[in-house]
C-alpha cells in the first residue's frame, strides 16, 4: 500500500507557510482541500497540531472515499491520471510548506551545506531500516565520499548509549595510524578501516578542518 508520508520523509513543517499555501487553521491543526483530475475528486490534506499528516481522497459524484490511488499494483489510464494528480499535489505541498530536516547538530548541517555548495551533493538515504543514515557521492562516478550516520556512542568506542551523529570519510591508508586517536578521530564505523575513519559531528573538529577533510575524501573517491 502506498504511503503518502514518503513524500515528507526527512522534511520538517514550516508552520507559517501553511496558511499562505491555502491551508485553513482548525481546532486540531490545519486542513487543505482541492479538486483533482478534472474536478472529479476532492483531496483533503490534514496536518494535526503534532505535525502528523494524512490524506483523504473523495469521489465528488458519490461522496465516497477513493483508495485505488494508494494501491501499488493498481493499473489503468484512469487510475494513473488520478495518481499523477495526487502525487503532483503532495510534491507541491512538500516543496512549498516543508524544509529539509536531515541531521540535527549544527556541525552536521554546516557540513551538508558545504557539500551542497561545493560539490552539488545532497544526502541520499539508502536504507529503509536505517532512515537516519545517508551518503554523499560524487556525481561523475557515483562513488561515496562520505557517510553521515546516527549511532550510539558506544558503537565507536565512547562511553554511553545516547545517540550521536558521525561522518565516515576516506583517508590514505598511510595516514590512518597517525590520524586515528580514538578521541577526535575513530576507526571507520561499518567501513573498511584501512581506508575510512570516523569523526563525531559534535563540534570537536573545527569547521575549517572538517571541510578540508571532506575535500580530501572527495578527491580520494575519484575514479582511477
Amino acid at each position: 500500500m502506498f504511503n503518502e508520508k514518503n513524500f515528507f520523509t526527512h522534511k520538517r513543517i514550516v508552520w507559517e507557510r501553511l496558511e499562505p499555501y491555502g491551508f485553513t487553521k482548525t481546532e486540531n491543526g490545519y486542513l487543505y482541500s482541492t479538486k483533482l483530475s478534472l474536478e472529479s475528486f476532492q483531496l483533503q490534506v490534514l496536518i494535526d497540531n503534532n505535525g502528523n499528516l494524512q490524506t483523504e481522497l473523495y469521489d465528488v459524484a458519490s461522496g465516497s472515499e477513493y483508495v485505488l490511488h494508494k494501491v501499488n499494483n493498481s493499473q489503468g489510464e484512469f487510475i494513473g491520471s488520478i495518481k499523477a494528480a495526487y502525487e503532483k499535489e503532495l510534491t507541491s505541498i512538500a516543496q512549498s510548506c516543508f524544509q529539509p530536516d536531515y541531521f540535527q547538530t549544527p556541525t552536521a548541517q554546516d557540513l551538508l551545506a558545504y557539500a551542497a555548495k561545493t560539490y552539488q551533493s545532497q544526502p541520499e538515504f539508502l536504507w529503509t531500516r536505517f532512515p537516519d543514515n545517508a551518503v554523499l557521492r560524487r556525481q561523475d562516478n557515483q562513488k561515496w565520499y562520505a557517510a553521515l550516520l546516527t549511532v550510539s556512542k558506544n558503537k565507536i568506542g565512547l562511553s554511553g548509549d545516547e545517540k550521536i551523529e558521525i561522518v565516515d570519510l576516506r583517508l590514505p591508508p598511510e595516514e590512518m595510524a597517525q590520524t586515528v586517536d580514538n578521541h577526535k578521530y575513530f576507526p571507520g564505523y561499518h567501513m573498511n578501516k584501512k581506508h575510512w575513519y570516523t569523526i563525531c559531528l559534535d563540534g570537536s573538529v573545527e569547521p575549517v578542518e572538517l571541510y578540508q577533510r571532506l575535500d580530501l575524501s572527495y578527491k580520494l573517491a575519484k575514479k582511477k
